[in-house]
């Protein structure tokens, strides 16, 4: 029988300092709810599910095995499947443990698989923002079938403590080849924009990963120990 959808599932991790507030943007993706004292409860797991009304043709010639087959008439449990219909898109969310500086294994296995990652920093921390390269690093050495990565500032409803501008996280986003979102998990604010991103880079075959990424990667000692700064409170 033939189905009037087509649904894929993409791995997608949360990545970023302790207390950066990867537990809260989780929770507001998954359960469109705030919880300020979600933090350290360990790496969670959730499924969200999306509609877009596009195609996946695009999608399907340039990342097929995220279909798990090996030709355009794509098949899912044994029916076909027309891929030029309205697509869904099932984001398989990974909240990374929150004390990954302790456990370093725990850093390399959520991002086996990982498609879309969204790697957080918060606006009222210089420190959390000064140490997003070693995330980029990370990610590098441990995700091989990335297609969309977004740098995203947590915590803009603290204005009055905001230490990094919206002008120097975009540029450093851009400069490394990334989206830049800002959002804040408390308000809800900017929250939509994140998914609807990683929708349409996969669905439109626009990965977001230019060649400013890939020239980085390049020069990155994936081998060398790199530890993150220790302060979480410095704002300058």
């Amino acid at each position: 029988m033939s189905q009037d959808h087509i649904s894929i599932l993409v791995k997608t991790m949360i990545a970023g300092d302790h207390r950066s507030g990867k537990s809260a943007l989780f929770f507001r993706l998954t359960e469109d709810a705030f919880d300020d004292s979600i933090g350290n409860r360990g790496k969670s797991f959730s499924q969200i599910t999306q509609t877009y009304p596009h195609s996946m043709n695009k999608l399907f010639s340039t990342h097929p095995k995220l279909f798990r087959s090996s030709h355009k008439g794509v098949t899912v449990n044994g029916q076909s499947v027309n891929t030029g219909i309205e697509s869904k898109i099932v984001f398989e969310l990974w909240d990374m443990i929150s004390n990954e500086r302790i456990y370093p294994e725990v850093v390399r296995m959520p991002f086996v698989a990982t498609s879309c990652v969204i790697i957080i920093f918060d606006v009222t921390n210089q420190d959390s923002f000064d140490n997003l390269d070693l995330w980029i690093k990370q990610m590098y050495k441990h995700a091989k079938d990335l297609h969309t990565v977004i740098i995203v500032g947590t915590k803009i409803d603290r204005e009055d403590e905001r230490c990094v501008s919206s002008y120097d996280a975009e540029m450093f986003a851009k400069s490394r080849g990334f989206g830049y979102k800002e959002v804040s998990s408390k308000t809800g604010e900017g929250i939509e924009g994140i998914l609807k991103t990683f929708g349409e880079s996969l669905l439109l075959g626009d990965p977001i990963l230019g060649e400013p990424v890939k020239e980085m990667n390049s020069h990155i000692d994936v081998d060398c120990e790199d530890k993150v700064v220790e302060d979480n409170s410095r704002c300058f």
